[in-house]
């Protein structure tokens, strides 16, 4: 198949040829020089970075950073949950509550509740911040993450860490201000 490109010879042929319309120039203001600059906040910064570590697969938040003493006095016990007649889940009508897999101790400044799984976490531990009461819309594990790095369930998006940079610029220009290798499940 031989075709040839026709010149693109208006702003409204190229934004009905560039597959992406209007998304191609809102890339064109984001790639100029001037939108990655620091830009002025709403709010003095108190921190200079931001890691946000995401370990899929790795313990569970349970086991590292929320004691839960009920689980500590029922572990082994039956599950027992009441469940729609019309709910598929098998094998969870056996299931056993487990409790903490390691001893729990108080850390820092502020007693902290961690696992002693982490010892050198336990020592900088009010450097730390947890966000202790999120939720998804979702209780499949693929909708569920995908919410927790884009704010939605279904669509991509673009991730928190990509809107961080947006809105507030890097200082430096040769260096990426957001790197991510997270793919969607």
């Amino acid at each position: 198949m031989n075709r040839t490109l026709e010149p693109i010879t208006s702003r409204r042929d190229f934004l009905r040829r560039a597959g992406c319309g209007f998304g191609m120039l809102a890339m064109h203001s984001m790639l100029q020089a001037q939108s990655l600059a620091p830009r002025a906040t709403h709010h003095p910064a108190r921190a200079k970075r931001v890691i946000f570590l995401f370990m899929q697969g790795g313990p569970s938040h349970m086991d590292l950073f929320e004691y839960k003493p009920e689980l500590e006095k029922r572990n082994g016990s039956p599950l027992h949950l009441k469940l729609p007649k019309n709910y598929e889940a098998p094998g969870i009508r056996d299931a056993r509550i487990f409790g903490p897999i390691s001893k729990f101790e108080r850390r820092g400044g502020r007693g902290m509740l961690m696992s002693d799984m982490l010892p050198r976490m336990g020592s900088i531990v009010d450097d730390l911040c947890f966000l202790q009461g999120m939720h998804a819309d979702s209780e499949a594990h693929a909708p569920a993450i995908r919410q927790l790095h884009t704010g939605h369930s279904v669509q991509v998006r673009p991730s928190m860490g990509a809107w961080t940079l947006y809105g507030l610029g890097t200082e430096n220009q040769n260096l990426p201000g957001f790197v991510t290798n997270w793919v969607s499940p």
